[in-house]
């Protein structure tokens, strides 16, 4: 089967957020207790934790843009389990919708605000939250570093040496029934020729997708 590394084009339309207490971005402050986003990556692959969910509900999602031009999608979607996951408009949500299943979580963002027109964000948006996994990349022929970061303990046991797409051989032999998965041990994105052809309708130029290879 046709297997592809799925990510952002460095060129896409797209959107970026960032995390705050309230509608202003965050400014230094000394002794500040906050809830920094890289904090909630460590938890393993599956749905959002509730203690994560309880403290988005209480910080706002912060964009430049405003209403009158809003993306398919902010942010990239990586390897970390929370700050990895893109926020997608509805048409692309119904994709996820369509060729996941069970293995998906769509988590509305539930205080999104443009500091452009200082007012909230009208359309909703989703954190894709895709959990289903298989072991994708063959660990003793792919550039790849074991992590040892005790904050990320329980997530991702392995990350990409390099950038390049030369780093990563498939398992020999790799099939699986999904459409858009993550590679069991380093949490990369993978997808077939489905779902690439449906992200490249849907919002054509905005994703990447390298294709991959057992040699």
């Amino acid at each position: 089967m046709e297997v592809y590394r799925f990510s952002v084009h460095p060129d896409a339309v797209a959107g970026a957020f960032d995390w705050s207490e309230n509608k202003k971005k965050r400014r230094s402050k000394k002794g500040a207790v906050r809830w920094y986003p890289t904090d909630s990556d460590g938890f393993p692959l599956g749905p959002l934790p509730d203690d994560l969910k309880a403290k988005m509900a209480t910080h706002w999602a912060l964009t430049g843009l405003g209403n009158d031009w809003l993306p398919d999608f902010f942010n990239s979607n990586g390897p970390h389990h929370f700050t990895g996951l893109q926020a997608v408009g509805e048409k692309l949500a119904d994709i996820y919708r369509m060729r996941v299943g069970d293995d998906l979580e769509l988590v509305p963002i539930p205080n999104f605000w443009s500091l452009a027109d200082e007012a909230e964000i009208a359309e909703p948006y989703y954190l894709a939250n895709v959990f289903a996994s298989a072991e994708t990349i063959d660990l003793a022929r792919s550039e790849v570093i074991e992590v040892k970061n005790p904050k990320l303990a329980g997530a991702q046991k392995y990350m990409s040496a390099s950038q390049s797409n030369k780093w990563v051989k498939n398992v020999r032999g790799f099939k699986t029934d999904l459409h858009v998965w993550r590679d069991a041990n380093t949490s990369e994105w993978f997808c077939d020729e489905e779902f690439k052809a449906e992200m490249d309708a849907a919002s054509p130029g905005n994703f990447m997708f390298l294709e991959t290879a057992e040699e």
